[in-house]
């Protein structure tokens, strides 16, 4: 058995519905600035429409963002951004998804995945359109409003969404020991159809971030 260096490519089969669960702590940037808009009682058109930007914006994961000056809320409470760019998927979240798909295989490999996998890096999302927040939120395409009950009362959420066709060029290193290179082309192919990545994939009952595995090449690993 032997260790090997993976690439490949995957395209979405469903669009990609981004969430980025560290813009939820009370602590974090983002969620000061949308604390006070989202604790008035009585919310004006205005106001709807900054948690919407500001919602769409703390959703993504960027490459390239701007923390310090990047977000701005004008005297008239209108939000404006700069400085967030490229959005990403994190190695993780792709980590996560391969290996939940043990569970659709029935294949056990979970554990086995877990010691044998590496995935490192983060990836850039591919598709043709803008990159930068401004020029996503402006075009439209980029944005997914959906409804969610807190508390029996309905609250709306506008969240980044990359349009179906998404690629990711990934790389993971894989120990053959642990987990050969048939069973993790199989698992890769299976998260894409019953595991998905992003928000409200079919792991979750949901249609979102589903995909296909276009390339997948191995190469034994200098180790």
């Amino acid at each position: 058995m032997a260790t090997y260096d993976v690439s490949g490519v995957i395209t979405g089969a469903s669009p990609l519905l981004q969430s980025n669960p560290q813009h939820h702590h009370p602590s974090d940037a983002l969620h000061k600035i949308t604390a006070p808009i989202m604790g008035k009682r009585m919310k004006n058109e205005d106001d709807h429409v900054a948690l919407a930007r500001l919602g769409f914006l703390a959703s993504a994961h960027w490459l390239k963002e701007d923390m310090k000056e990047g977000v701005v809320i004008d005297n008239n409470g209108n939000v404006h951004f700069d400085g967030f760019a490229d959005p990403f998927v994190p190695g993780d979240m792709l980590r996560a998804a391969l290996s939940e798909s043990s569970k659709a295989l029935k294949n056990r490999m979970g554990s086995a995945f877990d010691r044998g996998v590496q995935i490192i890096d983060d990836f850039p999302l591919i598709y043709d359109g803008p990159k930068d927040c401004n020029g996503m939120w402006d075009a439209g395409l980029y944005r997914n409003d959906g409804g969610s009950r807190n508390g029996g009362k309905l609250v709306w959420i506008t969240r980044a969404c990359i349009p179906t066709g998404w690629q990711i060029k990934f790389n993971l290193r894989c120990d053959s020991s642990q987990v050969e290179l048939s069973v993790l082309e199989d698992m890769i192919r299976a998260a894409g159809r019953y595991i998905g990545i992003g928000s409200w994939r079919p792991a979750n009952g949901g249609r979102f971030g589903r995909f296909s595995l276009d390339t997948f090449h191995a190469v034994e690993a200098a180790v």
